[in-house]
């Protein structure tokens, strides 16, 4: 079975074979992909619509990837129950010693590709065999052909990139992909999935994408055009750091189905799946935060949660993973409130595959900021004009810019 491993900052990924974890639920999904131009409008070519928050929103397309039960778009429910401060596992997210706190920046590029661009050959070492693959038989060291943008980059250590077929609907991620040749292309590890599935793999040890609890990589994606209109309107990727992640005998719970081929260094007690959110009374203007980026990430947290998919070596927790194209000022601004929503954060205790996000219904999202207490109060004006659920479903630019 293909496991991922995430060695060091900012993620370091390496296959391994290992044994499936029984014991513990999962949930379902599919997939497909093929590959032009980084303009990304998926919402052009045909998708059918799926409105909400008032018609800001649009389900299945790029810009709200996925269907609209999915985790990724679940908010945390009315019945949600938290750990206290003092238990283990939101005691470690909240304050373990040595290690720091941080963000994924231009982790990911997300490419569209269309008629023109041209037909390339990819090589893999392995992919994925969740049910929709299409794009040849072999498991192991296949190949197909697909259009390909010719801007096409490999983001991190890791190699990842996600690739939009023509329609809109189904796309490719990569890991440890490079370009090989004038129209070729490699990937050790490579996974097909459509953006109105689930976003998370359907049984126990099976990876629906590369992240190492086998949800895809564009699931909990912080994108450009999220900071660009101050509101992220789903879950949230989180990676802990392995001295967090255990225990090595349980390493994972629903709605993950596997763990890092490098289990066996877990030392603490949060298993990959964990869904971490700011409890709903928390009031988010008296918490410090300084920006607006800063903002627009603490109420995503307190309205969806974020999701342990990986790790992130033994002494970084990673608070999200942020598209290429976002601007060093929105990176740096959400630098300077990781911390203040770090602290805050504690663990849904009755999320299952039965009540997500903690069931009974949805919990309200936190009212517009007025005020800002520990920051700039000149800010909470630009906070409240971009209200939860406010995006733009047609994308802003080019991916990558």
């Amino acid at each position: 079975m293909i496991k991922i491993v995430r060695l060091v900052l900012p993620c370091v990924s390496v296959l391994v074979c290992g044994a499936v974890v029984d014991g513990w639920a999962a949930n379902g999904s599919s997939a497909r992909a093929e590959g032009s131009s980084v303009t990304a409008n998926p919402a052009r070519r045909g998708l059918a619509e799926s409105r909400r928050d008032g018609g800001c929103g649009k389900y299945g397309a790029v810009a709200q990837p996925f269907a609209p039960n999915s985790i990724w778009n679940t908010p945390i429910g009315g019945g949600a129950t938290f750990q206290s401060e003092s238990d283990p596992q939101t005691a470690s997210l909240r304050h373990q010693a040595g290690v720091a706190t941080w963000i994924g920046a231009s982790a990911i590029g997300i490419y569209q590709a269309g008629a023109s661009d041209p037909m390339a050959t990819w090589t893999y070492t392995s992919r994925s065999t969740n049910a929709d693959w299409t794009l040849g038989t072999a498991v192991n060291n296949g190949s197909f052909r697909m259009r390909t943008p010719t801007a096409l980059q490999f983001n991190t250590v890791d190699g990842w990139a996600i690739i939009v077929m023509e329609d809109g609907q189904h796309y490719l991620e990569t890991w440890l992909g490079a370009k090989t040749g004038a129209n070729s292309y490699h990937a050790r590890y490579i996974a097909e999935n459509t953006l109105t599935g689930d976003g998370i793999a359907d049984r126990p040890g099976a990876h629906e994408g590369i992240r190492a609890a086998g949800m895809s990589l564009m699931g909990g994606l912080i994108q450009k055009r999220d900071l660009d209109a101050l509101s992220i309107d789903h879950a949230i990727a989180m990676a802990i750091a392995t001295t967090q992640a255990g225990p090595s005998s349980r390493p994972y719970v629903w709605p993950a189905t596997t763990a890092d081929g490098a289990r066996g260094s877990y030392s603490g007690s949060i298993p990959l799946g964990a869904l971490f959110a700011i409890p709903k009374e928390v009031d988010l203007t008296r918490i410090g935060i300084r920006t607006p980026e800063g903002m627009a990430l603490a109420k995503a947290y307190q309205t969806y949660g974020g999701y342990v998919t990986d790790t992130a070596g033994p002494s970084t927790i990673q608070m999200g993973y942020v598209e290429t194209g976002a601007t060093q000022q929105q990176i740096n601004n959400l630098h300077a409130d990781l911390q203040a929503i770090r602290v805050r954060l504690a663990l849904v205790t009755n999320n299952t595959a039965a009540t997500p996000g903690g069931g009974t219904g949805v919990a309200a999202p936190a009212a517009p900021a007025s005020s800002t207490t520990g920051g700039s109060a000149a800010l909470s004006g630009t906070m409240a004009a971009a209200p939860v659920g406010c995006r733009d479903a047609v994308p802003s630019g080019h991916v990558g810019e």
